[in-house]
């Protein structure tokens, strides 16, 4: 499977959109739009997967999570990206705007456990060290730091430092 919704988006609803939903394969979208005009049919729900899309991160990847070693998480859109909060309100109200109940899954940042695809590092790091992996240094992210008086640059730097400890074999 690969990300996609299974309709036809409204055209007029994402003019102007950079980010675009894909559309899953047209057997799946015949097999929805079945279920949705059965006469019958049982409540429907959307389990809808916002922010965790690698189809889009691969074709606009500065939209998605940078790390402290400024590596690109491709499956991972930013949520402090101003494409990319416009894509999840414009995901919202096409799946709303169809009567079907929206559950909503990653609306935020993915952890690096999460990963591309679900991998998995081979050498054990403790859970403040996976999170320090999870921090998103992109413009988006580090403006605001800035502005507040943080050193963005420097906590990346700080970040690289622990992790690579941690990968050396330093305690989490």
């Amino acid at each position: 499977r690969r990300d996609g919704v299974f309709f036809p988006p409204d055209s007029a609803l994402w003019a102007g959109s950079r980010l675009q939903p894909s559309m899953q394969a047209s057997d799946e979208i015949a097999a929805v739009d079945a279920l949705l005009s059965h006469g019958s049919r049982p409540r429907v729900e959307s389990w809808t997967v916002f922010l965790h899309n690698t189809v889009i991160g691969e074709a606009h990847p500065d939209v998605t999570t940078k790390n402290c070693f400024d590596d690109r998480i491709l499956s991972n859109l930013c949520p402090s990206h101003p494409d990319v909060a416009s894509y999840a309100t414009r995901l919202a109200d096409e799946i709303s705007s169809r009567g079907i109940d929206l559950v909503a899954e990653a609306l935020s940042a993915q952890t690096f456990a999460h990963g591309h695809h679900h991998e998995r590092s081979f050498t054990p790091v403790s859970e403040g060290d996976e999170a320090l992996l999870a921090l998103c240094f992109c413009e988006h992210c580090t403006a605001p730091m800035n502005a507040a008086g943080a050193d963005a640059g420097r906590l990346a730097a700080r970040a690289r430092e622990r992790v690579q400890g941690a990968y050396a074999g330093a305690q989490g």
